[in-house]
């Protein structure tokens, strides 16, 4: 914590005193802007059957952002071995599966989850790994090739 102090140009009380503890700090690093969770969890309004793409743009467009990309970056390079970075994922997809009409998938929660998870997928491997060509291909033909896996998730019977 001092070390962050200096290069802030703050006393280390200071930053002690807002944060506690390294962890809590840490935390704290790791929120996401509440517009990112609001951005998500508005997809999944409006015609369910493209419900798939506009996830995908979405989410992946929280990558691309040099605003939000550099913190989804963190959370998920933390997320395995942090708590505090899990509950940001955890609290992600629970926003997403919470919102739009419930009526229009009776199992959402798994539905978004499948969904996130191969979004989340690709994301590792666009922005962690850099697997090519994931990695460079253009943004908008990634999403077309990946959008109706998306929405096969969303749309799975999930009750077979």
């Amino acid at each position: 914590m001092r070390a962050i102090a200096d290069a802030a140009g703050f006393d280390v009380a200071l930053v002690a005193h807002y944060f506690r503890n390294k962890d809590s700090l840490f935390a704290d690093a790791l929120e996401l802007p509440l517009e990112a969770t609001r951005t998500l969890s508005k997809v999944l309004t409006g015609p369910p059957e493209h419900h798939g793409v506009r996830l995908a743009h979405a989410y992946l467009t929280l990558w691309e952002d040099p605003k939000t990309g550099p913190q989804m970056q963190a959370i998920m390079r933390s997320a395995l071995t942090n708590q505090a970075a899990l509950e940001r994922i955890q609290g992600l997809l629970a926003a997403v599966a919470s919102a739009g009409d419930p009526s229009d998938q009776l199992e959402r929660p798994l539905n978004v989850a499948l969904a996130m998870g191969s979004l989340l997928g690709i994301a590792v491997l666009r922005y962690i790994t850099r697997v090519e060509p994931i990695a460079n291909l253009d943004l908008d033909a990634l999403i077309v090739l990946i959008g109706p896996g998306v929405q096969a998730h969303l749309d799975a019977d999930v009750n077979r």
